[in-house]
């Protein structure tokens, strides 16, 4: 039983592993995909036109300076390279652990910490996109960041197991 239980944590945390990776390759790949819709959000440029009352009350909690949303955008970027290497470090000691190689109680550990990571980010995303009231304009977006959110958590519990 302990095996089938590696090989299935191994499987869930590899499926977000691998839609994260997915995800930084854009970022790094096409940045501006990204980069152009975050700033967007953080200008509070949808809310200025389509709700301008909302936006007489909370705009100013909008950042405009340029080199400071492409910072933001690359410290983004940095967290989830980071966590997407303790996520692959994980699924390689689930692994190891699956074939008797590694301690599975080590190896869930490293699991742990990246599909907490993963959690993170897109709570993070949440709470920050509350902030700019993205909830207004960017429904979509908020939907994705909960469900990822949903996803890390469910794996982040599940991972746990043991």
């Amino acid at each position: 039983m302990e095996t089938a239980l590696l090989v299935a944590q191994l499987g869930a945390l590899s499926v977000v592993t691998a839609w994260l990776l997915l995800g930084v390759r854009d970022n790094v790949l096409y940045p501006d995909q990204n980069r152009i819709l975050t700033s967007m959000v953080v200008r509070m440029e949808l809310l200025k036109r389509e709700h301008p009352d909302a936006f007489a009350q909370i705009g100013h909690r909008r950042i405009e300076n340029p080199a400071l949303l492409n910072t933001l955008f690359w410290i983004i970027v940095g967290a989830e390279i980071l966590v997407s290497l303790v996520m692959l470090v994980g699924v390689g000691a689930l692994a190891g652990a699956a074939l008797g190689l590694l301690p599975a109680a080590g190896a869930r550990a490293v699991a742990v910490l990246g599909a907490f990571g993963f959690t993170m980010i897109w709570a993070s995303f949440l709470v920050a996109g509350n902030h700019f009231a993205y909830w207004f304009c960017h429904k979509e977006q908020q939907f994705t960041h909960y469900q990822m959110t949903m996803w890390g958590l469910g794996t982040l519990i599940f991972v746990v197991q043991g």
